[in-house]
């Protein structure tokens, strides 16, 4: 899986164009019909271009390890008109990434490193309903941070997405063409007992997207586009997300 995230950051006449690239192994295992685990493991390629520094970055990111258990499942029940099905879970995300790239005798900002450097704790949640051949579903997570061995703190974030999808099979294929919206809020970051300015802030964009399955093979493409965006800013930066996009490819066993 691959994404392109691009920040673009102003002072004045100065400017950052940030491009974060990211590929992922992940896999899934279900320890009973009820319990999944996943485990994340990702590749990072960011891009730092600017007036005062033109930097790049590549290598092992932190690896997350999650678990989910299936509350509610009535996706195989002829007898239901609706269907539903209910997940809850929780993981840890830990330092495998580095997080003391320098550039000049100075460490690169956080943001640009691979990894946090900190044991992260998160917890989600995933809704589904659907009506034949349409359906809905809903996704939350939020992610607790810890402080660093540098006592830098990444402010904890959270995420929520609703998405309208339709299923639709055409031979040996099935394609779940879809669409929604996804928003993401995130706190300010600290270093030390002082918050960092030009950090945390939210923002929600458009979600469009298509999935098409053939056999064990599943193939996804996903991209996003701001709609509106509020990033913490001083008096004399800007700070603007720009769109993101994705690509999967998944087997299953």
């Amino acid at each position: 899986m691959r994404t392109w995230i691009i920040i673009a950051i102003t002072w004045g006449e100065e400017y950052s164009h940030d491009t974060y690239s990211q590929v992922e192994l992940w896999g899934r295992f279900y320890l009973t019909e009820r319990l999944q685990v996943f485990a994340f493991v990702p590749y990072g390629y960011n891009d730092m271009d600017g007036t005062e520094q033109v930097v790049s970055n590549s290598g092992l990111g932190d690896i997350s390890v999650m678990a989910n258990y299936m509350l509610v499942n009535t996706g195989d029940d002829d007898g239901k008109t609706f269907k539903h099905t209910l997940m809850v879970g929780g993981g840890v995300k830990l330092p495998t990434g580095d997080s003391d790239m320098k550039d000049r005798g100075e460490l690169v900002n956080p943001n640009f490193q691979l990894g946090t450097g900190s044991t992260d704790f998160m917890v989600n949640s995933i809704y589904t309903i659907r009506y034949q051949k349409i359906g809905l579903n809903a996704e939350t997570g939020y992610k607790i941070n810890t402080r660093n061995s540098d006592d830098y703190l990444f402010g904890n974030q959270f995420h929520a997405s609703a998405q309208f999808f339709y299923w639709q099979n055409i031979g040996d294929f099935s394609f779940l063409p879809n669409v929604g919206t996804y928003f993401e809020s995130a706190e300010s970051h600290e270093e030390g007992k002082i918050k960092n300015e030009n950090t945390g802030g939210n923002a929600l964009l458009l979600s469009t997207g298509l999935e098409t399955y053939y056999k064990k093979f599943t193939v996804g493409f996903n991209y996003k586009h701001p709609l509106s965006q509020d990033f913490n800013s001083d008096d004399i930066a800007s700070i603007e997300s720009k769109s993101r996009m994705m690509v999967s490819l998944t087997y299953n066993f």
